[in-house]
């Protein structure tokens, strides 16, 4: 008998993904494009912003960035090797059962980020739309924002490709928009780069040391 072959449903999170199943560079990239912009990272930013100078700011975001992207790099060439995920590639360093304590950490700090990411929604419509009613209460808000969220993990990877391929270019002129109006707003880039923060709220080697994991 023909054996049947085995209909993927968790889009290979427990599985090797077949080559003619990998995505292209292109692909992959535009979707991690997509896991570095969360509203933590806005947040972070802009609380770098009220507590260091402008070149300090710049310094630890490079330096931060730097370690994540070297940390990356390595679990992402070991993963495309392999062609499993990171939780299936923790076996073989830490064997079958210490891979599902590095599972379970992970699955945890996961579902803390997609908390704090909800929240930082809710709170974030609620505060551009303050008398939008009922929908746009921070609780009610960070229900269906969550909501529209798990929408693309319901759908896989595909959902996220279709998602970033869509958002990462709008973000991107945004972002660069954003730039150039904050710039103008402050006087210019020399006047920017004089601008003292009113209060040492944060510590600067803090940031360089430690770079934003959660996502």
């Amino acid at each position: 008998m023909t054996r049947k072959p085995e209909v993927v449903v968790n889009d290979y999170a427990t599985s090797r993904v077949p080559a003619d199943q990998k995505k292209s560079d292109w692909d992959v990239a535009i979707v991690t494009a997509g896991f570095c912009i969360a509203m933590s990272g806005l947040f972070t930013g802009s609380a770098m912003a009220a507590g260091l100078t402008f070149q300090q700011a710049l310094i630890a975001a490079i330096l931060g960035n730097t370690i994540l992207t070297i940390y990356g790099t390595f679990l992402g060439i070991a993963g495309a090797k392999e062609g499993v995920s990171t939780s299936m590639l923790a076996r073989h360093s830490f064997g079958r059962q210490g891979s599902k304590l590095v599972s379970l950490v992970l699955a945890l700090t996961m579902l803390g980020w997609f908390s704090v990411q909800v929240g930082f929604f809710g709170t974030t419509i609620h505060a551009m739309f303050p008398s939008g009613g009922f929908l746009t209460n921070a609780k009610v808000s960070g229900f269906w924002g969550g909501i529209l969220m798990l929408l693309t993990a319901y759908y896989g990877y595909k959902g996220l490709s279709l998602l970033s391929k869509i958002v990462i270019p709008l973000i991107f002129v945004t972002s660069i928009i954003g730039i150039a109006a904050a710039v103008n707003q402050s006087g210019g880039w020399s006047a920017l780069s004089i601008i003292v923060p009113e209060s040492r709220i944060l510590n600067f080697p803090y940031f360089v040391h430690t770079p934003d994991f959660g996502r």
